[in-house]
């Protein structure tokens, strides 16, 4: 995976899977980890920028303590507004979680811990919703937990806060 993650205070990270498993290392068989994948766009007057996370869900005693996340930022063509426009930036960051998730599943991240969040909606109203069936039935063929809106916090929330 040729991307470069960052973290929040915008220290950069040369190795995104080097980095999680140092990160997630010192647990003392006392910490679990959840690791979610999300990604969301915006459009600009001049590109597309895509941004996707990894967020790292301390688990101790059950009990959620909280979400290391590292992210990474791609400016790409400017896409439209027209139907057609807006499923192909929705489907571009469904690729984009998918290279993500299968890169960790690939290189020592259990599959059963990555969770993957779709920023596309349940509710038929909304535009994403073009692509939630297809989104959530290519994930989950993958074998990826998947979760889209309203559910899909890595997605709707953190990747869209680094998009902007």
């Amino acid at each position: 995976m040729d991307r470069l993650f960052v973290k929040h205070d915008g220290t950069k990270i040369p190795d995104a899977l080097g980095y999680m498993k140092d990160y997630m290392s010192d647990t003392n068989g006392q910490i679990n980890y959840d690791i979610f994948v999300g990604c969301d766009s915006q459009v600009n007057s001049k590109s597309t920028i895509y941004s996707v996370v990894i967020g790292m869900h301390k688990i101790v005693d059950g009990i959620g303590r909280g979400v290391h996340i590292i992210h990474t930022r791609e400016r790409d063509i400017k896409l439209g507004e027209d139907k057609g426009a807006i499923f192909k930036r929705l489907w571009n960051e469904v690729e984009r979680i998918v290279e993500t998730a299968l890169y960790l599943s690939e290189n020592g991240i259990d599959i059963k811990d990555i969770g993957t969040h779709v920023d596309a909606n349940v509710k038929k109203q909304y535009a994403s919703n073009m692509i939630y069936d297809s989104a959530i039935g290519y994930l989950n063929s993958l074998g990826f937990k998947v979760e889209g809106k309203p559910y899909a916090w890595a997605a709707t929330y953190a990747a869209n806060r680094y998009c902007r």
